[in-house]
């Protein structure tokens, strides 16, 4: 059984690794605008998604082990929406953020 120092220890790293992540989501979430691009929310940062426009051009899913100007070439084929907006979208709702999936019948 581990510690109680070894648990700490541990939820300190695990909590320093989520602020790592949502500050590089914060990052990208003002790259692409610092709002839903289509209801202009920009409240909640766990709320947002980014929305790949073409899913086919998808290379990666970012990460913190990445450098910025690679999450910025994926970035740049995102659109950030939240997360009500991004099921509209996938639902066929908002078709001006849709490139490939009106025409894909195994999207």
């Amino acid at each position: 059984m581990k510690s109680a120092a070894e648990l700490d220890e541990r939820w300190v790293r695990n909590h320093q690794a989520a602020q790592v992540r949502l500050d590089l989501k914060e990052l990208a979430f003002e790259y692409l605008g610092g709002k839903c691009r289509v209801c202009g929310y920009n409240r909640c940062l766990s709320a947002i998604d980014f929305h790949h426009r073409d899913p086919r051009e998808k290379d990666f899913t970012i990460s913190t082990k990445m450098s910025w100007e690679m999450i910025v070439k994926e970035l740049d084929k995102c659109v950030a929406v939240c997360a009500t907006c991004h099921r509209e979208v996938h639902a066929g709702l908002h078709p001006q953020l849709l490139e490939l999936e009106v025409e894909d019948p195994w999207y």
